[in-house]
């Protein structure tokens, strides 16, 4: 009877096979979330516009808001966008991030028609927020935006404005 020679280079390889397979698996798995990754990111610049469509403004209503009150904005849409929702998307939103000391301590976003003069408002801090919990006074910045979608979701700021706000309940 003769017996196997024993190849010790051959049963090495054989047991890096499924090793390879494995790595080979997470390469192309990492390949593929780094690229949707970059193809999903967030649009919008890190610096807050002021006026960037030609019509566009926004403008708070109340002359000293405070902490736990209701502010409410006045703003000029650019053309074709839309003041109503209307499950388009389309519609008008504002987004309004408030900061203490460089830090965001509040930050809210709805439809511009249920923040305008004689709608409901935003409530400033919130029901809860580390600004309702900590108190005292923030700046803030609103800006006036619609997404779109075109293969991807894209933040499209049409407006901002900055305003103070007394840290009163």
């Amino acid at each position: 009877m003769v017996k196997p020679v024993r190849n010790s280079k051959h049963n090495s390889l054989n047991h890096m096979i499924p090793l390879l397979g494995i790595l080979s698996v997470l390469v192309i798995g990492l390949t593929f979330v780094m690229a949707n990754s970059k193809t999903s990111q967030d649009t919008r610049s890190s610096a807050a516009p002021k006026n960037t469509t030609t019509g566009a403004s926004i403008s708070v209503v109340e002359a000293s808001p405070t902490l736990g009150s209701y502010v409410h904005y006045n703003y000029t849409l650019p053309k074709g966008v839309k003041d109503n929702p209307t499950g388009s998307g389309t519609q008008a939103r504002i987004e309004n991030d408030c900061y203490q000391d460089g830090n965001l301590v509040y930050a809210s976003a709805a439809n511009a028609i249920d923040l305008k003069d004689g709608a409901q408002g935003e409530l400033l801090g919130g029901g809860g927020s580390v600004w309702l919990t900590n108190g005292g006074p923030a700046e803030c910045t609103a800006t006036l935006y619609q997404w779109t979608y075109n293969g991807s979701q894209k933040f499209n700021p049409f407006a901002t404005v900055t305003y103070s706000v007394g840290g009163k309940l």
